[in-house]
């Protein structure tokens, strides 16, 4: 990352540090760009100036006048001005004063933010110098007001707008201290409102945030805001916190001890907490302050003292933060070995012990198990704070899912405890039935017998145990190793219980907070369905209770997953998830009613050019989420019976024209047409052989023709008959009148003919027919290919829908946005599986176009889309950092296995388009392409021009699958296309298609 890319980042003083090196090393150089050395100076010194760093601001000022570079903002160009700013930071007013007599009077000639701040230091530090009187100071008072007032009011005229907000802020206080000039008392200066609790620091820049913390001290030496004033010590706070977080550690140390006097190379941290923020009424900022002078310590290679500063703070002190704090260190390692159990011990001493004390589990060590108490701590002290519950969680379901990784991986060495139990309890019994009692107690699930027909309700784990137990051991043993039983679930799925528990309060704190889109709460959901999913028995009571209370929202982001799981074997598990997927169509419909209606329509699914759907009928799988998906869609049918009618119509309608009865048979064709033409040139030649046989009598020899007839054209004649089959219903639309009108007795004679060949001894004749149904099939779709259906003719259905109560699909927060009409016209794209476009009407007057695609699984292409959305959520996180990042997505809406409406996304250009442009331009270039010559070479035929000697070098069958390359042999071929590739392709496009 260069210099000017982290003063983007607004990491001021590391992109300083960075551009400065820049400079240094090329001043010297005689071609090098004065201007621009000179550019980058000038922001090296204003961003050491924004951060307070102005010893580095002098020395590299004096580094600049030396090689002649002057800045840019004339009032940097005195090496006093920077002296000054420095002395107004540190409370010396006297020097201030000093600095600032060579000031010209009157007005600056200059205006910026920085003369801004020079001229309103020397005007304050007047007043503050010496306790030197209003009236001699109300001449510089009133200059620099008035010419502050008109500063900002140049730039909020301007267009756009800008104002810097650190004049507005100086222009607040100083019209305040006019206030006091013109008699009122000095007790009535405040600092200004943006140092109220609720502000966020957030929205303004280091540098003004600095200067407020500068002005703060100026109006406590006023004696307006006291030495201990809460605001003032929350602006100092702010600011060092900042600092901090940008990478500045030095200006932040210097800034959370001013005002204390230090020795030579050390911060005497204690000291500057007990003179920060000290009096009984400041008592709630005090915890804050520690915590961040304990970051700042281990931001700077400290954390043993860093810890040290936390576990000694005062019990009344001790936030949930004070112990998530800890525990994010004490979980790290590192200097943390080091450290004294018995402080740790006594920290926690103060918190009774909690859920975690109950579950007695031999995975986690001592030390990690003082974190995940320091986390307990942090949920009882705080019990509404959801990042408290969001860490317990992630800490319980990390050590959970080890303690059942290490339990399915025991030895029988490793049971020796329970076994000596399970001995004591039945000290007569044989060694075989000890074994078998302690493979129960400590290796059982909860399983079914797939032949008991359990419809209602699923055999609870504590039952099915008792059951096994009672196979082996004596009926009044059998209580007493049922709980030896719940003690090995105990210590196996303790911990998974308890994050379940905490990811469930959790994700209701997000949905109170109205966060629950951010990446934890997807994350949560994720865990706790991955918890549904394998351990739906074991932690039954903690889901069904979670589940019962879990708020809808943050479920959204994983809608997908909520259906693919709609099967659960567990009926509790079934009807939870039902219910949920309820409560979200209620919230946003389009999210669940085109899904539950797609899945209910599972088996019924458009067929492909085999002529099959895409579901196995009679399959018990399907039957069961067919099932779930019945009861799902009737209960969105009660609850929305408009919409889901209509969806149900829209969906029906789609399906119908994703193949077209003319693409069917012509993809069938197509697709087929090879293996019809290697089988029956295979027959010819068996019946040549036949033939040639004179031992055969005629009748003989046609039996043979027959039967070898039969076997070669059966696979084909079945997948033909059965689109037949599809295609020779009565027709619904005009477009199916049409085809049956036009083609149905050419499929019909065809087929008799492929049946029962004329000729059988020359069987390529039976095939002649279908050869120009697929010519005349392509003739016809190859000419309306950039052409437009109109959708009367393909779907009168859908033509006539008006004022839907449809949900415009794949739109984010299209919840009041409906499907009004569809447009009429359907553009058919030119491409191998003849995509459609269609156009839908909104509610809202506008248009929203979408590529319908068949004969293509687009369940991937949406869980591509979920992982972007996701993306997108982590990398908009609110930081200090401007969003930079973000991936356009698109909506993807599968409507069956085999098709789907894809988001058309105007204006884009494909990279492949790109590419093949180039292509164009090199070969007209080289003059091997024109008008007259042959086109470029695509792609594949490119790869197959270097992989073929790569493969004749190695050995290897022209023919090879891909797939069964080894991969040297793929990243050879890659690289000899990217030598031939130039790397500024896509630069050379962006700038070649720029309007300016």
């Amino acid at each position: 990352m260069d210099g000017s890319e982290m003063l983007a980042r607004r990491r001021y003083g590391e992109g300083a540090d960075t551009l400065r090196q820049y400079v240094l090393e090329h001043v010297e150089t005689p071609a090098a760009d004065q201007e621009l050395l000179r550019q980058l100076s000038s922001q090296v010194l204003e961003s050491y100036v924004s951060i307070g760093r102005y010893q580095d601001a002098l020395t590299w000022r004096e580094t600049m006048e030396t090689h002649q570079l002057p800045p840019h903002d004339a009032i940097l160009d005195s090496i006093d001005n920077i002296r000054l700013l420095a002395s107004f930071a540190d409370g010396d007013y006297a020097a201030v004063t000093s600095h600032a007599a060579d000031l010209p009077p009157g007005e600056p000639a200059v205006k910026s933010a920085l003369t801004s701040q020079v001229y309103s230091a020397a005007t304050a530090a007047a007043l503050c110098h010496d306790q030197k009187s209003w009236e001699a100071a109300a001449g510089q008072l009133a200059a620099a007001t008035a010419w502050t007032a008109r500063q900002a009011h140049d730039g909020a005229t301007e267009f756009p707008p800008a104002v810097a907000p650190a004049t507005i802020f100086s222009l607040q206080v100083l019209l305040q201290l006019s206030e006091v000039r013109d008699g009122g008392p000095v007790s009535s200066l405040r600092l200004p409102e943006l140092a109220a609790a609720g502000w966020r620091a957030g929205r303004l820049n280091i540098s003004t945030l600095l200067q407020i913390t500068h002005w703060a001290q100026c109006l406590q030496a006023l004696g307006s805001v006291t030495a201990n004033d809460p605001a003032a010590a929350r602006l100092r706070l702010m600011a060092v916190k900042r600092l901090r977080r940008a990478g500045d550690l030095e200006p932040a140390a210097r800034l959370l001890l001013r005002g204390h006097r230090p020795a030579r190379g050390q911060l005497q941290l204690e000291t500057a907490l007990a003179g920060l923020v000290t009096g009984a009424a400041d008592r709630p900022p005090l915890a804050e302050a520690r915590r961040e002078t304990a970051k700042l310590l281990h931001s700077l290679g400290r954390p043993l003292e860093a810890i040290e500063v936390l576990l000694a703070t005062p019990s009344g002190d001790v936030t949930s933060r004070t112990d998530l704090l800890l525990a994010r260190w004490l979980g790290g390692g590192g200097a943390s070995s080091a450290l004294d159990a018995d402080r740790v011990e006594q920290y926690l001493s103060a918190v009774a012990p909690g859920d975690l004390s109950g579950v007695n589990s031999h995975v986690v060590p001592t030390a990690d198990m003082r974190v995940g108490r320091l986390l307990e701590a942090a949920v009882q002290r705080s019990p509404e704070d959801s990042k408290a519950w969001y860490m317990l969680a992630d800490w319980c379901y990390t050590w959970g899912k080890q303690a059942v990784t290490d339990s399915q991986c025991r030895s029988a060495d490793q049971l020796v405890d329970s076994r000596a139990a399970v001995a004591a309890l039945l000290p007569d019994a044989p060694d075989e039935a000890v074994t078998r009692l302690t493979d129960i107690v400590e290796r059982s699930h909860v399983q079914t017998d797939p032949d008991n027909d359990i419809e209602d309700d699923l055999i609870s784990s504590s039952a099915w145990v008792r059951a096994q137990l009672a196979t082996v051991a004596p009926p009044g043993r059998v209580d007493q190793l049922l709980e030896l039983w719940r003690a090995a679930q105990s210590s196996v799925y303790g911990h998974l219980g308890l994050a379940a528990g905490a990811y469930f309060r959790f994700l209701q704190l997000q949905q109170e907070s109205d966060t629950s889109g951010c990446e934890r709460s997807t994350l949560a959901a994720l865990r706790l369905l991955r918890l549904i999913v394998k351990h739906a028995a074991e932690l039954r009571d903690q889901l069904m209770e979670g589940l019962a209370d879990t708020p809808a929202g943050p479920w959204k982001a994983i809608i997908p997953q909520l259906f693919a799981r709609l099967d659960h074997p567990e009926p509790y598990v079934r009807s939870s998830i039902g219910r949920l997927l309820c409560a979200v169509a209620d919230d946003d419909p389009q999210l669940v009613i085109f899904p539950a209606v797609v899945g209910g329509d599972g088996c019924r699914a458009t067929p492909d050019t085999e002529g099959e759907p895409t579901e196995v009928d009679g399959d018990q799988e399907v039957a069961c989420r067919l099932d779930c998906y019945a009861g799902l869609v009737d209960t969105l049918r009660r609850r929305n019976p408009a919409a889901m009618a209509d969806v149900t119509v829209m969906v029906r309608e789609l399906r119908r024209v994703t193949l077209l009865w003319d693409e069917l048979w012509a993809g069938a064709l197509a697709q087929h047409q090879p293996e019809a033409a290697r089988r029956l040139a295979a027959l010819a030649a068996e019946l040549q052989k036949v033939a040639e046989r004179e031992a055969l009598s005629e009748d003989e020899r046609a039996a043979i023709a027959a039967d070898k007839y039969s076997i070669a054209v059966r696979p084909i004649l079945y997948v033909l008959e059965k689109i037949h089959a599809i295609t020779s219903v009565p027709a619904e639309t005009p477009h199916e009148e049409t085809f049956q009108k036009l083609y149905q007795a050419d499929i019909e004679v065809a087929l008799a003919g492929l049946r029962e060949p004329a000729e059988p001894w020359t069987p390529r004749a039976a095939w002649e027919p279908f050869r120009r149904l697929a010519a005349a099939l392509q003739q016809r779709m190859s000419g309306r290919a950039a052409q437009a259906l109109s959708l009367d003719d393909i779907s009168p259905v859908l033509a006539g829908l008006r004022d839907t109560a449809v949900c415009m699909p794949g739109v984010a927060g299209a919840c009041g946005l409906m499907v009004s009409a569809i447009e009429r016209s359907v553009l058919i794209l030119p491409t191998k599986t003849k995509p459609k476009k269609l156009q839908l009407c909104g509610s809202d007057g506008r248009r929203y176009a979408y590529l319908f695609k068949g004969l293509e699984d687009l369940h991937l292409d949406e869980r591509v889309m979920q992982l972007l959305s996701i993306t997108n959520q982590m990398l908009a996180k609110q930081t200090e950092d401007v969003e930079r990042y973000r991936a356009r997505g698109y909506a993807v809406v599968p409507l069956g296995p085999r098709s789907g409406l894809i988001q058309w996304v105007e204006g884009s250009t494909p990279l492949f388009g790109v590419y093949k442009r180039w292509q164009q331009r090199a070969a007209t270039a080289n003059g091997t392409a024109g008008p007259l010559q042959t086109p470029v070479a695509r792609p594949s035929e490119l790869f197959s021009a270097k992989l073929q000697p790569v493969l004749r070098s190695r050995g290897l069958p022209a023919d090879s699958s891909r797939r069964d390359l080894p991969s040297d042999v793929l990243v050879s071929v890659l690289q000899q296309l990217l030598e031939e590739t130039p790397g500024d392709l896509l630069a050379s496009h962006v700038m070649m298609i720029g309007t300016s």
